[in-house]
């Protein structure tokens, strides 16, 4: 992004995120850092799920504003296990997404 499409692309971004909310998708990860010294926004990051069983997840969005100026959009779609998502987490070293192996473990003790 850049002074000449960032209002747009920022404007796309949150319609997407809106999109996501309407249709029944559970957004699980919420990043905001604040402004920096110099007034610039920080990351913005946003990831959702949509749960096809209680064990199963038919999808998964990310959408990223980088306070660098990339913006990026991750769509997966399949059948996908819950503890996919939390190792996924463990080697991104994302502690909200570890989380659902925490839950998943202890849903099957319970």
């Amino acid at each position: 992004m850049d002074d000449t499409n960032r209002k747009d692309t920022v404007g796309r971004i949150t319609a997407i995120r809106a999109d996501l909310e309407t249709k029944g998708w559970e957004k699980i990860v919420t990043v905001r850092e604040g402004k920096d010294k110099k007034g610039h926004k920080g990351d913005d990051v946003a990831v959702y799920i949509k749960t096809a069983s209680e064990d199963a997840i038919s999808g998964v969005v990310v959408t990223v504003m980088e306070k660098n100026g990339e913006a990026i959009i991750v769509n997966i779609v399949g059948h996908i296990r819950a503890e996919q998502i939390a190792d996924l987490g463990e080697r991104l070293d994302i502690k909200e997404l570890r989380r659902l192996k925490i839950s998943t473990k202890a849903e099957a003790g319970a």
